[in-house]
């Protein structure tokens, strides 16, 4: 799975709990950047973010400067003070204020993405300044983040275990040092100070990956106290670390421990709001723990709330994941590994310019429904069809929704829902292609936008939601053809957050200078965004492009021939 860092490449006999902290390496990019990238990003001419933290190539270079509080010009100590005591912390937080002595006191060329790892010499270390405000903070988690991220992946240069084990462990600890301030910042915002609270959890975390008994009781009593945390994010993380913890007992051989981490595991899908990656890997865990102990019924009980409570995440590549976690398992049928198998088929023959026959994914998707006529399968099929579209591959597209036309009968009052769905969705795509599109909403400030403004220029319509940057992952492809055809296209957004989101804010602190329109969602409403609805948009990411007339001319879910449609629209 892309989010597991093996341990090996730390040369350490890992536990189980460090397993479920490595997610946060890969994934708190994500979420440190969508707080902090306010002093990051340089805008270019056009006032387009050059440096924006979402991007579709996680691997592109960046250039741009580094802030001195992530100075690299300070070679690595061996031996680290005690910051646990105040004599010790003053000690640390002078060594560390020195470490900059020589260094500009600039803050406004801040890049936590910055890659570490592109520089010449030895993996360099970042420093720690004493007084550093919130957001320098903020933009400090966030590059200790990154420069874990590039060690644990084997991408810092760094050759011997002796070397990587000093490395991550002063990153570490600069990382718990930078969020103890960040938690005990006066001046920071409610949602800074639980950013730096997530930041100490996770060090104590990965300071339990390296054998510190301390931290790992410290890291169990504070998951203890904060699982009921006001906040939903740090609830969610404690309540991760208590999986692991479950986990650990489950390996060790403890009474009753399958019983513990099913009821823990229930708990944290339960008290989540949106689970995300970290949590759908963490429950891949648990079942895949459960499994190899032969509790086979709670590992199944699990599987059921994968698939209940991933199937319909908005991020398709999530879904992709949950799918291929339940694919993955022993319990998955032959049908549904031969269906799993078919996939990656097509996703490769759409790479290669071979085909799929379609029949054979007739066969294949019949087969299926044959099988198991359940909600699970129905939310397969659906995923399934919507990728055949989003990889151009029209003729098993086809297939797929007319088996899905034909035997929704076979599936129970939800399945059948589900599937409804995807039919209706499906002829929403088709329906709206050649329509003129001109939205009575305002844009995200609640001022006035007319997209007749924009005619005579081909416009790129992302749907995005300041909840899932990576709605907006496309981002840099846009902008790029917009770059090449200057004067003749234009990027104008489709906002589809709920109403207690603030996406105005979410563009502000990116720098985000495309014009976007506001279509305010509602869960509980039969049509919970009718923009969507209208454009048939069940996934993001999810592109429109509306020709110089205002006639909606295609739809990708991908930067997959968006570039070619546009330069038809332009000739």
């Amino acid at each position: 799975m892309m989010f597991f860092v093996s341990s090996t490449r730390c040369h350490r006999s890992a536990s189980t709990l460090v397993l479920l902290i490595t997610f946060w390496i890969s994934i708190t990019a994500i979420g440190c950047t969508s707080q902090s990238t306010s002093d990051t990003a340089t805008s270019n001419e056009d006032g387009r973010s050059a440096n924006t933290p979402i991007s579709s190539n996680a691997n592109e270079k960046n250039d741009s400067a580094t802030h001195p509080a992530l100075s690299a010009t300070t070679p690595l100590q061996d031996s680290f003070v005690n910051t646990n005591d105040s004599v010790g912390r003053l000690e640390y937080e002078r060594q560390t204020e020195t470490d900059l002595s020589t260094t500009p006191t600039d803050v406004a060329s801040v890049s936590p993405q910055r890659s570490l790892a592109a520089s010449n010499g030895p993996f360099p270390t970042r420093s720690l300044a004493r007084d550093l405000t919130a957001n320098q903070l903020i933009e400090f988690l966030a590059g200790a983040d990154q420069d874990l991220q590039l060690i644990l992946t084997g991408r810092a240069g760094l050759q011997t275990p002796e070397q990587i084990d000093s490395y991550v462990d002063r990153v570490i600890r600069l990382k718990r040092e930078a969020s103890r301030r960040l938690m005990d910042d006066a001046t920071a915002t409610s949602a800074q100070r639980n950013r730096g609270r997530r930041g100490y959890l996770q060090s104590l975390s990965h300071l339990a990956q390296l054998g510190d008994l301390e931290a790992a009781n410290n890291l169990q009593s504070i998951a203890e106290q904060w699982k009921t945390d006001s906040d939903p994010d740090v609830s969610s993380d404690a309540r991760m670390v208590l999986v692991g913890f479950a986990i650990e007992r489950l390996e060790h051989g403890r009474s009753n421990a399958q019983s513990d981490l099913l009821a823990e595991v229930r708990d944290l899908v339960s008290k989540t709001n949106r689970p995300d990656v970290a949590a759908l890997m963490t429950l891949g865990k648990a079942r895949d723990t459960l499994q190899s102990l032969g509790h086979d019924d709670e590992a199944a009980e699990i599987e059921e709330l994968i698939v209940s409570t991933f199937a319909d995440h908005p991020d398709s590549n999530v879904v992709d994941m949950a799918n291929q976690i339940v694919a993955a398992s022993g319990n998955a049928s032959p049908a549904i590994r031969h269906a799993e198998s078919m996939r990656e088929e097509m996703i490769a023959s759409s790479e290669s310019g071979t085909s799929v026959d379609p029949e054979a994914w007739r066969t294949m998707l019949t087969d299926l429904v044959d099988v198991a006529p359940t909600l699970t399968t129905s939310r397969f099929l659906a995923g399934l069809a919507l990728e055949t579209e989003a990889f151009d591959q029209k003729a098993l597209a086809t297939v797929s929704y007319q088996v899905i036309n034909s035997r929704i009968n076979d599936f129970d009052a939800d399945g059948q829902r589900e599937l409804t769905m995807a039919l209706q969705a499906r002829r929403n795509r088709e329906s709206i292609i050649g329509q003129t599109f001109a939205p009575q909403l305002s844009s995200v400030d609640g001022k006035a936008l007319d997209l007749r403004s924009f005619r005579n220029r081909v416009v790129l319509m992302p749907f995005w939601s300041s909840q899932y940057p990576q709605s907006l992952a496309l981002l840099p492809e846009l902008q790029a053809i917009v770059d090449r055809y200057a004067g003749d296209v234009v990027i104008v957004g489709m906002n589809l957050d709920t109403e207690e989101q603030d996406p105005a804010s979410f563009m502000d602190r990116e720098q985000l200078r495309f014009p976007s329109f506001r279509s305010i969602s509602d869960p509980e409403a039969p049509i919970a965004n009718p923009t969507a609805f209208e454009f048939g948009a069940v996934t993001l990411n999810f592109v429109a492009v509306i020709d110089s007339n205002g006639l909606v001319d295609s739809i990708h879910f991908s930067a997959r021939d968006l570039a070619e449609s546009v330069a038809k629209l332009i000739r």
